[in-house]
């Protein structure tokens, strides 16, 4: 190989880091998921505990993502609250899973209200079904809304 052939190959591949650190990754994309919560209607709830952004006036950025199954058991839902045995629990309803949802919630923990900077739905597939960058409007907190466990972890 010439010297000019292995300038341009590696020309090409500092070309390529120099465009990942200019447009980055998603954030969500490199997260440490913990199980938050899991409802009766199907719904998995993780929580990033890796990005999770406090800034000085109480307001908190924190990615959560929203697994989609066919529902659970009551059966179901104490497996998936107790650690030893959650994993599979997991496992079983990911495999029902009819999509996911990765969203950027902005809690102001003082004042007990929430929004969604963004939102964005996929597949099974992992394709993109919805995306939306537009904060939706200030609402408050409902008590044992899966908000509210979500706020309890993440406010100081």
């Amino acid at each position: 190989m010439t010297w000019n052939k292995l300038l341009l190959k590696w020309g090409v591949l500092a070309f390529g880091f120099w465009l990942l650190s200019i447009y980055g990754f998603d954030e969500a994309e490199g997260a440490e998921w913990k199980l938050f919560e899991a409802t009766p209607t199907g719904n998995i709830y993780y929580y990033d505990s890796t990005n999770i952004k406090h800034f000085p006036n109480g307001i908190v950025w924190v990615w959560a993502r929203i697994i989609e199954t066919t529902g659970f058991s009551e059966e179901k839902l104490k497996e998936l609250k107790d650690p030893k045995i959650a994993k599979e629990a997991i496992k079983e309803a990911q495999e029902k899973s009819t999509g996911e949802w990765k969203d950027l919630f902005e809690i102001h923990c003082p004042a007990g209200i929430v929004r969604i900077l963004s939102a964005t739905s996929y597949d099974t597939r992992g394709n993109i079904r919805e995306d939306d960058e537009i904060p939706s409007e200030w609402v408050n907190i409902s008590p044992n809304s899966v908000t509210n466990y979500l706020t309890k972890i993440v406010c100081p």
